[in-house]
């Protein structure tokens, strides 16, 4: 799926010459957040990844993430690492450099390190619709190595407000 944010490009043109992707345009920009929140409703897919028009993903990525979710009954989402890539085509320090491990949670509340571009998800476990209840969720990360995705387990428990 593509959503089009309001872009005075040749995105449409493009879309319709690509075969099976779902083109979702809105007239006024949403921004990312809208963006993003707007394909979410509009998908119906198993699993969602969020790649925005400057990013790459490497060859490959997404299948290997999506193998690894399928061994791990209960993950709520996968990552991997960022490349970040300077105009000129010089690639900077992947990041994040250090992987925490364990009861992620609070460390996700103080600072997100997880590259937005890099994680995929169970679909499932995204609200479509419904945000009348906040949901937390404690995160367990898997072992950090160089490169490889990393994965979340997930235990869910409500917080009334």
């Amino acid at each position: 799926m593509v959503v089009d944010d309001a872009s005075s490009d040749e995105t449409a043109a493009i879309c319709l010459t690509i075969p099976g992707i779902k083109y979702v345009r809105v007239d006024r920009n949403q921004g990312v957040a809208g963006a993003r929140n707007l394909g979410l409703v509009a998908s119906s897919g198993e699993y969602v990844t969020f790649l925005d028009d400057d990013d790459v993903r490497m060859p490959g990525s997404v299948d290997q993430q999506v193998r690894i979710l399928d061994q791990m009954p209960g993950a709520m989402m996968i990552y991997a690492q960022a490349i970040p890539q300077d105009a000129d085509g010089t690639q900077r320090q992947p990041y994040p450099r250090e992987c925490p491990q364990g009861d992620i949670f609070w460390d996700l509340l103080i600072r997100n390190f997880i590259p937005s571009g890099s994680a995929v998800f169970d679909a499932p476990v995204l609200p479509k619709s419904d945000c009348s209840t906040i949901v937390f969720r404690e995160l367990t990360i898997g072992t950090c190595g160089s490169a490889s995705p990393r994965s979340f387990l997930s235990r869910q428990s409500k917080l009334r407000s």
